[in-house]
């Protein structure tokens, strides 16, 4: 059998994913009144890029934007709301969680449950979550008892309380927290008179007005066999991008004496990790959290359903990569 390294180099070849087209040339100049700035960092295991024309230089407040969906948000932050909420040392809600909380659960009603937040405990089980990867898949017992406190449905708000389905019910917003994080920055922005900006977290974009040569911002989707070029190039007019995939974050497990790989998208009906039809989900949309979270339940859903999604949501644009054939 080849080495993960081999395989996944050979997979990175094969797999469509979401770049920035010529983000560097953005910088600079564009009259004598106002100049293009950029802040860049890492946060979240990740990179952040914030490419924006004003007047003076918004680094900090870029940095306070962070910092409110971290303490709000990370699951890996101890003293997040999340956290205490998980642990159920506090119920008590934020705006940023309520604003997120809303946003998810309207994507877990119009995905059919393919989107749900509260798959925190497979997320856990199947080793993609803060206890890190074991080597052998969950049994069905405890993929049964895990299921039992998944259930959006089941979870709701009460005067900035949250109730949960069962004390063992966990939120990941993972599948939100970038894309919400890249809106608050957008919205810093814009009560700061920024009109033209790109904001980009681990991926996920939001683009508005223009950039130095006057044109609206590009992010290309690449051909899923070969990285060196694009499938299409999409203009971002006020609009976001997300890609949801499996091919960047996978372990190999133990299962009936054989070793698999299994991608951290976890269906949340089935508790198993989704192995579906598409490499990747890409989803255009007015905002960068919607984007985000329908990205990932795109990649769960098959592509009749999330077409069928697309009619259903004004201003959404869904493109699904297929796998490349073996």
């Amino acid at each position: 059998m080849a080495s993960v390294a081999a395989r996944r180099s050979a997979r990175v070849g094969l797999i469509a994913s979401v770049a920035l087209i010529a983000l560097m040339s953005q910088i600079g100049c564009k009259d004598a009144g106002s100049a293009f700035r950029q802040a860049d960092g890492e946060v979240w295991t990740t990179r952040y890029r914030v490419v924006y024309r004003a007047d003076i230089q918004l680094d900090d407040s870029i940095v306070a934007e962070l910092d409110a969906v971290d303490r709000s948000l990370s699951m890996f932050n101890p003293n997040s709301v999340v956290s205490m909420v998980n642990s159920n040392q506090s119920m008590a809600v934020d705006s940023a969680f309520a604003d997120v909380f809303r946003i998810a659960r309207r994507v877990w009603q119009l995905s059919g449950g393919s989107y749900d937040p509260t798959v925190a405990p497979l997320v856990d089980l199947w080793g993609f979550g803060r206890r890190g990867c074991d080597s052998v898949a969950p049994s069905s017992l405890r993929l049964r008892e895990a299921l039992k406190s998944v259930g959006m449905g089941e979870c709701y708000i009460s005067d900035g309380t949250v109730v949960k389905k069962n004390g063992a019910t966990e939120f990941d917003f993972s599948s939100i927290a970038k894309g919400y994080a890249v809106d608050r920055i957008v919205g810093m922005l814009r009560r700061n008179g920024v009109d033209d900006y790109l904001v980009e977290i681990g991926g996920e974009v939001a683009a508005g007005g223009v950039n130095r040569e006057g044109r609206l911002w590009a992010v290309g989707i690449e051909n899923a066999s070969d990285l060196s070029t694009t499938d299409e190039l999409l203009l971002l007019e006020n609009m976001a991008v997300a890609t949801s995939g499996n091919y960047r974050r996978y372990a190999e497990l133990l299962s009936a004496g054989r070793t698999e790989e299994y991608g951290h998208i976890i269906d949340p009906r089935s508790g198993f990790p989704r192995k579906g039809s598409v490499a990747s989900a890409t989803v255009v949309a007015p905002t960068c959290a919607l984007a985000d979270a329908l990205a990932t339940a795109c990649f769960v859903m098959s592509p009749t359903e999330c077409r069928a999604l697309e009619d259903s949501i004004e201003g959404v644009r869904i493109i699904l990569n297929p796998l490349a054939p073996q």
